[in-house]
């Protein structure tokens, strides 16, 4: 998980340092401690939104990755950056502003607050 601050955040980095870094390539994701699968994110939302998401299960496809890590190293190093935005934290931001803005929403199929 990445929250979209910290994305901004390293593509100001990398604008800052456009010349030295020109040509490099960097993995800008939530890394090692924002490392998390989909049901645990669902079931994050099912908590604080007190909801039951339905859930409907697929057949494992061969290419599915049962599980991904961004290495986030390069972009510590030669950017100074990380994220700063925590998953749960993201997710809460995330879930304020749909709540807020829920008139946006309003006449779409399944979705409820």
């Amino acid at each position: 998980m990445l929250h979209v601050e910290d994305l901004v955040s390293a593509i100001d980095l990398a604008l800052e340092r456009s010349n030295s870094l020109s040509g490099d390539v960097y993995n800008i994701r939530g890394g090692p401690n924002n490392a998390l699968s989909l049901l645990e994110v669902i079931d994050y939302i099912e908590r604080i939104g007190k909801v039951k998401v339905s859930l409907k299960f697929g057949e494992w496809r061969r290419a599915d990755q049962k599980v991904y890590i961004s290495d986030i190293r390069k972009a510590k190093e030669k950017l100074g950056w990380e994220p700063k935005i925590a998953w749960k934290e993201g997710i809460m931001r995330l879930y304020s502003w749909v709540f807020d803005n829920r008139q946006l929403f309003r006449g779409l199929k399944d979705v409820r607050m």
